[in-house]
């Protein structure tokens, strides 16, 4: 499968992403509905208690490309995968790199697998360097 598919694909979840935290309302976004001023290490801290539901959503998501009901939490850290991942597609494409996986098992390698191994890591490098 192309890059550019799985690009495509991605960068339209993340603006779908972008959409649905937007109709959440305040209180139940609470933190999530993340304004400059916010303790954004706090939304990190806090990661890991969501990472199985959002693996959950995300692996509804790789098979049926929509996602059962989610909590302002899930979608907040889902749509934070989703921009791991469009990173990563845009440094495979530069090397050129193809995967001749089946789409559902390498979406579910760069949404839910990668983020395990690095993902969050540079997540939280990322923003605690700034």
């Amino acid at each position: 499968m192309r890059l550019t598919h799985y690009q495509t694909l991605i960068g339209s979840q993340i603006e779908s992403d972008k959409k649905d935290i937007a109709e959440f309302s305040r209180a139940e976004l609470g933190v999530y509905g993340y304004r400059a001023g916010q303790d954004i290490r706090q939304l990190l801290d806090d990661e890991p208690q969501h990472s199985a539901a959002v693996d959950t959503a995300l692996a509804h998501w790789c098979i049926l490309r929509h996602f059962p009901t989610r909590s302002a939490e899930v979608a907040y850290y889902s749509t934070k995968r989703f921009s791991a991942a469009a990173e990563l597609l845009a440094v495979f494409a530069t090397l050129n790199i193809e995967t001749s996986d089946q789409e559902t098992h390498f979406l579910h390698w760069l949404l839910v697998d990668y983020w395990q191994f690095a993902g969050r890591a540079l997540w939280n490098h990322r923003v605690r360097s700034t």
